[in-house]
């Protein structure tokens, strides 16, 4: 599939968006939203009424004919429900680097007695994902994104420590082009993955850069089942089992996620078991 055709030209996307959207509209509706017509297109947040907001297959389809091919929402609800995301970019590293990355994240959540769904995004990368439900202030120190950012440094800490101690760090080391990091916390949009490592003076490499970028103000995130514009491929979630095995070109086809019979959610993580979990309380 050509990720710059729209269902005006493609009939393809329209059918792709009609058979995923039970399982896509969860993680849209109620939303403010955001569309793309193909890879360098337009981006558009707002329409002639005001917001975007997607909330039902009827405004998924009417967005679709105009030629829509990707989907984005903001990570804060209408309602006040509150998103904690990162996104996991390799850069032009294999992605077997961002692969194990995310494998050690999801542990590091189990240790912490915490739960989160990791979902590919068409495009190399992989994002997590919990909500925290509607945040009482009173819960949380300091505003909200202090409270984000301190938890995704925490979180950051613990993967680059599972991370050194692999027994596939010199494989890691290998990819990479150094010894340092393996990882690098970013804030704002994600970048091409370029990074420097700790190491000594001019060692440079690749590094998977964990990023914040969708929790700021203004931040969006492509959501579950969006196709990706730059790449024709489908953001889908994927479980332990799935990252193992898994294969861009056949299990992130939009023919093969639109088969997919399992649905996903967004787990709940509320922020005094975060606290509590990652040693911050």
């Amino acid at each position: 599939m050509n990720a710059r055709l729209s269902a005006e030209t493609d009939p393809r996307v329209a059918r792709y968006y009609r058979s995923v959207a039970g399982k896509m509209l969860p993680f849209l509706a109620g939303r403010p939203a955001a569309v793309r017509w193909g890879e360098g297109s337009a981006f558009s947040r707002r329409d002639v009424d005001g917001p975007i907001h997607v909330n039902n297959g009827r405004e998924l389809s009417e967005w679709v004919e105009k030629g829509a091919t990707a989907f984005f929402a903001s990570p804060i609800a209408d309602s006040g429900e509150v998103w904690f995301t990162l996104a996991l970019n390799g850069g032009d590293l294999p992605f077997d680097v961002v692969r194990l990355t995310a494998l050690k994240l999801l542990l590091v959540l189990e240790d912490s007695e915490l739960d989160g769904l990791l979902v590919y995004d068409g495009n190399g990368s992989v994002r997590l994902l919990w909500t925290y439900g509607v945040i009482d202030p009173d819960e949380i120190p300091g505003d909200l994104w202090r409270f984000q950012s301190n938890i995704a440094s925490a979180l950051q800490e613990r993967v680059e420590a599972r991370l050194i101690a692999t027994p596939e760090r010199d494989r890691i080391g290998r990819w990479l082009g150094y010894e340092g990091p393996v990882t690098r916390l970013e804030g704002g949009r994600i970048t091409a993955g370029r990074g420097r490592g700790a190491g000594s003076e001019g060692e440079k490499g690749d590094v998977v850069v964990i990023s914040t970028g969708a929790m700021t103000p203004k931040g969006l995130l492509r959501i579950p089942y969006s196709l990706n514009e730059a790449t024709g491929f489908a953001s889908r979630p994927v479980t332990r089992s799935d990252l193992y095995r898994f294969v861009r070109e056949r299990h992130a086809s939009p023919d093969h996620v639109r088969l997919l019979r399992r649905r996903f959610v967004v787990p709940l993580n509320l922020p005094r078991a975060v606290l509590r979990g990652l040693g911050l309380d």
